[in-house]
Protein backbone atom coordinates (compact mmCIF):
# COMPACT_ATOMS: atom_id res chain seq x y z
CA UNK A 1 0.00 0.00 0.00
CA UNK A 2 2.80 2.44 0.86
CA UNK A 3 4.29 2.01 -2.61
CA UNK A 4 1.14 3.59 -4.04
CA UNK A 5 1.81 6.81 -2.08
CA UNK A 6 4.97 8.30 -3.61
CA UNK A 7 3.99 11.81 -2.45
CA UNK A 8 3.40 10.88 1.19
CA UNK A 9 4.35 13.71 3.56
CA UNK A 10 3.43 12.30 6.97
CA UNK A 11 3.23 8.81 8.41
CA UNK A 12 2.13 7.62 11.85
CA UNK A 13 2.45 3.90 12.56
CA UNK A 14 1.92 2.26 15.95
CA UNK A 15 3.17 -1.24 15.11
CA UNK A 16 6.78 -2.18 14.26
CA UNK A 17 7.62 -1.95 10.57
CA UNK A 18 9.74 -4.52 8.74
CA UNK A 19 13.14 -3.30 7.62
CA UNK A 20 12.24 -3.36 3.91
CA UNK A 21 9.38 -0.92 4.59
CA UNK A 22 11.71 1.51 6.36
CA UNK A 23 14.10 1.10 3.42
CA UNK A 24 11.28 2.19 1.13
CA UNK A 25 10.31 5.16 3.32
CA UNK A 26 13.84 6.46 2.93
CA UNK A 27 13.26 6.84 -0.82
CA UNK A 28 10.27 9.18 -0.39
CA UNK A 29 11.47 12.71 -1.14
CA UNK A 30 8.23 14.21 0.24
CA UNK A 31 8.21 12.55 3.69
CA UNK A 32 8.88 15.17 6.38
CA UNK A 33 7.01 13.74 9.43
CA UNK A 34 7.60 10.19 10.66
CA UNK A 35 6.14 8.77 13.88
CA UNK A 36 6.86 5.10 14.44
CA UNK A 37 5.94 2.57 17.08
CA UNK A 38 8.61 0.25 18.35
CA UNK A 39 11.88 0.41 16.40
CA UNK A 40 13.26 -2.93 17.44
CA UNK A 41 16.20 -5.16 16.70
CA UNK A 42 15.48 -7.98 14.26
CA UNK A 43 17.16 -11.36 13.96
CA UNK A 44 18.53 -13.16 10.92
CA UNK A 45 19.09 -16.64 12.20
CA UNK A 46 21.15 -16.25 15.37
CA UNK A 47 22.74 -12.98 14.27
CA UNK A 48 21.12 -9.88 15.80
CA UNK A 49 20.66 -7.00 13.39
CA UNK A 50 19.18 -3.58 13.89
CA UNK A 51 17.27 -0.97 11.97
CA UNK A 52 20.10 1.54 12.26
CA UNK A 53 21.26 0.99 8.69
CA UNK A 54 17.70 1.29 7.40
CA UNK A 55 17.60 4.88 8.68
CA UNK A 56 20.75 5.84 6.81
CA UNK A 57 20.56 9.17 5.00
CA UNK A 58 23.30 8.33 2.54
CA UNK A 59 22.59 8.86 -1.16
CA UNK A 60 19.84 11.37 -0.41
CA UNK A 61 17.61 9.07 1.63
CA UNK A 62 15.01 10.74 3.92
CA UNK A 63 15.85 13.99 2.15
CA UNK A 64 12.84 15.95 3.47
CA UNK A 65 12.54 14.44 6.95
CA UNK A 66 12.47 17.08 9.68
CA UNK A 67 10.31 15.51 12.42
CA UNK A 68 11.07 12.05 13.82
CA UNK A 69 9.45 10.22 16.74
CA UNK A 70 9.95 6.58 17.71
CA UNK A 71 9.98 4.06 20.58
CA UNK A 72 12.76 1.62 21.45
CA UNK A 73 13.38 -1.18 23.93
CA UNK A 74 16.80 0.18 24.86
CA UNK A 75 18.80 3.38 24.33
CA UNK A 76 21.41 1.51 22.30
CA UNK A 77 18.83 1.09 19.51
CA UNK A 78 18.03 4.81 19.62
CA UNK A 79 21.72 5.63 19.32
CA UNK A 80 21.99 3.43 16.22
CA UNK A 81 19.05 5.18 14.56
CA UNK A 82 20.34 8.69 15.31
CA UNK A 83 23.87 7.84 14.25
CA UNK A 84 22.51 6.76 10.86
CA UNK A 85 19.95 9.58 10.56
CA UNK A 86 22.12 12.55 9.57
CA UNK A 87 19.36 15.04 8.81
CA UNK A 88 18.87 18.54 10.36
CA UNK A 89 15.77 17.51 12.30
CA UNK A 90 13.69 20.22 13.98
CA UNK A 91 11.71 17.80 16.19
CA UNK A 92 12.88 14.59 17.84
CA UNK A 93 11.11 12.31 20.29
CA UNK A 94 12.44 9.03 21.68
CA UNK A 95 10.77 6.84 24.30
CA UNK A 96 11.97 3.64 25.95
CA UNK A 97 9.12 1.17 26.36
CA UNK A 98 8.43 0.52 30.03
CA UNK A 99 9.48 -2.90 31.26
CA UNK A 100 10.96 -3.98 27.93
CA UNK A 101 14.64 -3.10 28.26
CA UNK A 102 16.83 -6.17 28.73
CA UNK A 103 19.86 -4.13 29.79
CA UNK A 104 21.08 -4.07 33.41
CA UNK A 105 20.55 -0.72 35.13
CA UNK A 106 24.19 0.37 34.79
CA UNK A 107 24.28 -0.40 31.07
CA UNK A 108 20.92 1.29 30.44
CA UNK A 109 22.17 4.41 32.17
CA UNK A 110 25.42 4.47 30.18
CA UNK A 111 23.54 3.81 26.94
CA UNK A 112 21.34 6.84 27.62
CA UNK A 113 24.47 8.90 28.28
CA UNK A 114 25.93 7.87 24.92
CA UNK A 115 22.67 8.69 23.17
CA UNK A 116 22.60 12.20 24.73
CA UNK A 117 26.18 12.67 23.55
CA UNK A 118 25.16 11.61 20.03
CA UNK A 119 22.35 14.21 20.04
CA UNK A 120 24.71 16.93 21.31
CA UNK A 121 27.05 16.33 18.34
CA UNK A 122 24.33 15.61 15.77
CA UNK A 123 23.95 17.60 12.56
CA UNK A 124 20.57 18.77 13.88
CA UNK A 125 22.02 20.45 16.98
CA UNK A 126 21.57 24.00 15.66
CA UNK A 127 18.15 23.29 14.10
CA UNK A 128 16.35 21.24 16.74
CA UNK A 129 13.48 23.13 18.38
CA UNK A 130 11.67 20.21 20.07
CA UNK A 131 13.25 17.37 22.05
CA UNK A 132 11.43 14.71 24.04
CA UNK A 133 13.28 11.87 25.81
CA UNK A 134 11.42 9.41 28.03
CA UNK A 135 12.77 6.54 30.10
CA UNK A 136 10.75 4.88 32.91
CA UNK A 137 13.98 3.72 34.57
CA UNK A 138 14.90 5.68 37.69
CA UNK A 139 17.95 5.19 39.85
CA UNK A 140 19.04 8.08 42.06
CA UNK A 141 22.39 6.38 42.76
CA UNK A 142 23.56 7.45 39.31
CA UNK A 143 24.51 11.07 38.71
CA UNK A 144 24.95 12.22 35.13
CA UNK A 145 27.87 14.30 34.00
CA UNK A 146 26.90 14.98 30.40
CA UNK A 147 23.76 17.11 30.67
CA UNK A 148 25.79 20.10 29.53
CA UNK A 149 25.56 18.49 26.11
CA UNK A 150 22.00 19.72 25.78
CA UNK A 151 23.31 23.28 25.56
CA UNK A 152 24.76 22.58 22.12
CA UNK A 153 21.11 22.52 20.95
CA UNK A 154 20.98 26.27 20.55
CA UNK A 155 17.50 26.60 19.02
CA UNK A 156 15.43 24.62 21.53
CA UNK A 157 11.92 25.90 22.22
CA UNK A 158 10.52 22.81 23.92
CA UNK A 159 12.41 20.33 26.10
CA UNK A 160 10.67 17.35 27.71
CA UNK A 161 12.74 14.93 29.79
CA UNK A 162 11.96 11.95 31.94
CA UNK A 163 15.31 10.27 32.33
CA UNK A 164 17.31 9.30 35.43
CA UNK A 165 20.09 11.71 34.43
CA UNK A 166 18.12 14.74 35.66
CA UNK A 167 19.26 14.14 39.24
CA UNK A 168 22.24 16.40 38.45
CA UNK A 169 20.12 19.33 37.22
CA UNK A 170 20.36 22.27 39.63
CA UNK A 171 19.75 26.04 39.66
CA UNK A 172 23.00 26.68 37.79
CA UNK A 173 21.84 24.35 35.01
CA UNK A 174 18.50 26.18 34.81
CA UNK A 175 20.30 29.52 34.60
CA UNK A 176 22.37 28.27 31.67
CA UNK A 177 19.24 26.86 30.05
CA UNK A 178 17.56 30.26 30.27
CA UNK A 179 20.60 31.92 28.69
CA UNK A 180 20.99 29.33 25.94
CA UNK A 181 17.30 29.01 25.02
CA UNK A 182 15.68 32.47 25.15
CA UNK A 183 12.91 31.22 22.84
CA UNK A 184 11.97 28.43 25.26
CA UNK A 185 8.21 27.81 25.38
CA UNK A 186 8.01 24.60 27.41
CA UNK A 187 10.29 22.98 29.97
CA UNK A 188 9.21 19.65 31.43
CA UNK A 189 11.53 17.58 33.63
CA UNK A 190 9.48 14.75 35.09
CA UNK A 191 12.09 13.24 37.38
CA UNK A 192 14.14 14.27 40.36
CA UNK A 193 16.33 17.38 40.19
CA UNK A 194 18.30 19.52 42.63
CA UNK A 195 16.58 22.77 41.66
CA UNK A 196 14.84 25.30 43.94
CA UNK A 197 12.43 28.19 43.40
CA UNK A 198 15.42 30.48 42.95
CA UNK A 199 16.29 28.53 39.82
CA UNK A 200 13.09 29.72 38.15
CA UNK A 201 14.10 33.39 38.27
CA UNK A 202 16.39 33.21 35.19
CA UNK A 203 13.58 31.49 33.25
CA UNK A 204 11.21 34.33 34.12
CA UNK A 205 13.85 36.93 33.26
CA UNK A 206 15.17 35.50 29.98
CA UNK A 207 12.41 33.31 28.50
CA UNK A 208 9.43 35.61 27.77
CA UNK A 209 7.68 32.96 25.63
CA UNK A 210 7.54 30.34 28.39
CA UNK A 211 3.99 28.96 28.65
CA UNK A 212 4.56 25.55 30.26
CA UNK A 213 6.66 24.72 33.29
CA UNK A 214 7.01 21.30 34.85
CA UNK A 215 10.13 20.93 36.99
CA UNK A 216 10.58 18.94 40.17
CA UNK A 217 12.27 20.98 42.86
CA UNK A 218 12.75 21.82 46.51
CA UNK A 219 10.40 24.74 47.03
CA UNK A 220 11.61 27.02 49.78
CA UNK A 221 11.02 30.78 50.01
CA UNK A 222 13.46 33.43 48.85
CA UNK A 223 13.57 37.21 49.20
CA UNK A 224 11.18 38.42 46.47
CA UNK A 225 13.27 41.60 46.20
CA UNK A 226 15.72 39.46 44.23
CA UNK A 227 13.24 39.68 41.34
CA UNK A 228 13.69 43.43 41.10
CA UNK A 229 11.63 44.95 38.30
CA UNK A 230 11.93 42.07 35.81
CA UNK A 231 8.81 41.43 33.70
CA UNK A 232 6.55 38.81 35.23
CA UNK A 233 5.31 35.72 33.39
CA UNK A 234 1.54 36.07 32.94
CA UNK A 235 1.20 33.11 30.55
CA UNK A 236 1.68 30.32 33.09
CA UNK A 237 -1.50 29.48 34.99
CA UNK A 238 -0.57 25.92 36.00
CA UNK A 239 2.58 24.22 37.21
CA UNK A 240 2.95 20.47 37.36
CA UNK A 241 4.68 19.20 40.48
CA UNK A 242 6.86 16.10 40.20
CA UNK A 243 8.72 15.10 43.37
CA UNK A 244 8.36 18.63 44.71
CA UNK A 245 9.32 19.18 48.34
CA UNK A 246 7.41 22.14 49.80
CA UNK A 247 8.82 23.73 52.95
CA UNK A 248 6.55 24.54 55.88
CA UNK A 249 6.51 28.30 55.22
CA UNK A 250 3.82 27.80 52.58
CA UNK A 251 2.59 31.40 52.60
CA UNK A 252 6.08 32.71 51.79
CA UNK A 253 6.42 30.15 48.98
CA UNK A 254 3.04 31.26 47.65
CA UNK A 255 4.22 34.88 47.55
CA UNK A 256 7.36 33.90 45.65
CA UNK A 257 5.34 31.96 43.08
CA UNK A 258 2.71 34.60 42.39
CA UNK A 259 5.34 37.33 42.22
CA UNK A 260 6.95 35.42 39.33
CA UNK A 261 3.69 34.05 37.88
CA UNK A 262 0.81 36.41 38.77
CA UNK A 263 -1.79 34.32 36.90
CA UNK A 264 -0.82 31.01 38.53
CA UNK A 265 -3.91 29.39 40.03
CA UNK A 266 -3.33 25.64 39.98
CA UNK A 267 -0.80 22.96 40.89
CA UNK A 268 -1.10 19.66 39.07
CA UNK A 269 -0.07 16.13 40.04
CA UNK A 270 -0.99 15.95 43.72
CA UNK A 271 1.63 13.78 45.48
CA UNK A 272 0.55 10.24 46.33
CA UNK A 273 1.19 10.37 50.06
CA UNK A 274 -0.60 9.50 53.30
CA UNK A 275 -3.25 12.01 54.33
CA UNK A 276 -1.29 13.11 57.39
CA UNK A 277 2.04 13.44 55.55
CA UNK A 278 3.35 16.99 56.00
CA UNK A 279 4.40 17.31 52.36
CA UNK A 280 0.84 16.55 51.23
CA UNK A 281 -0.54 18.98 53.81
CA UNK A 282 1.77 21.71 52.52
CA UNK A 283 0.91 20.93 48.88
CA UNK A 284 -2.83 21.24 49.58
CA UNK A 285 -2.34 24.43 51.56
CA UNK A 286 -0.40 26.00 48.69
CA UNK A 287 -3.05 24.87 46.22
CA UNK A 288 -5.70 26.49 48.43
CA UNK A 289 -3.83 29.81 48.46
CA UNK A 290 -3.57 29.77 44.67
CA UNK A 291 -7.18 28.77 44.07
CA UNK A 292 -8.61 31.44 46.37
CA UNK A 293 -6.43 34.36 45.25
CA UNK A 294 -8.00 37.18 43.28
CA UNK A 295 -5.63 38.51 40.65
CA UNK A 296 -4.31 41.91 41.68
CA UNK A 297 -5.21 41.52 45.34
Amino acid sequence: MLRNLPCMETLIVETPLPQHTIDFLGTLSSLYYLCLGLVDGIHDGNTPQHYGAAFSTENGRFSALSQLYFDVRRWTDADLVLTAMRRPLVSLGVEVREGESDLPADEQFLACSRMIDTISRHVCRSELTYLHLYDPFEDATHVATNLQGFFSLTSLEELRLRIPHTTSIDDTWLAQAATTWPALRALSIQSKTQTTLLGLIPLVRRCPNLVELDVSAHWKPFDVRLLGDIPKNIAITQIKTWDVVIDDDVLAIFRCLVTMFPMLDELQNQPDLDEDDQELVNWRKLQSYLTNTVVGS
